[in-house]
């Protein structure tokens, strides 16, 4: 009874692991091209040209924020990030941004 094999279940799973195998070659070429062409740079958003609605969008900035952030930028052009940091949760939310 242990020696007899069920050719229907072994296909099925011959199928499904050669399935798998593709899928995770699949991800990690694309992983693989899009990081090479991706940076960090492109991600962070502008803290220069982004609208009232786009720095709501960024983690840990909140109403407050934003009109913090905007009154600095109307008086001058913020040129490093590093300007913001005495607004509440610079320290989070600094990651998300860029000067340029």
């Amino acid at each position: 009874m242990l020696n007899k094999i069920n050719w229907e279940l072994f296909e099925k799973q011959k199928t499904f692991v050669i399935f798998l195998f593709l899928i995770l070659y699949s991800v990690g070429f694309l992983l693989k091209n899009i990081s090479g062409s991706l940076k960090k740079e492109d991600l962070l958003l502008n803290v220069n040209t982004a609208e009232r609605e786009q720095l709501l969008s960024v983690p840990y900035i909140g109403e407050k924020n934003v009109e913090d952030i905007l009154r600095i930028r109307n008086d001058r052009r913020i040129e490093d990030i590093e300007e913001l940091r005495n607004i509440r949760f610079y320290s989070r939310f600094k990651y998300f941004l860029k000067a340029e």
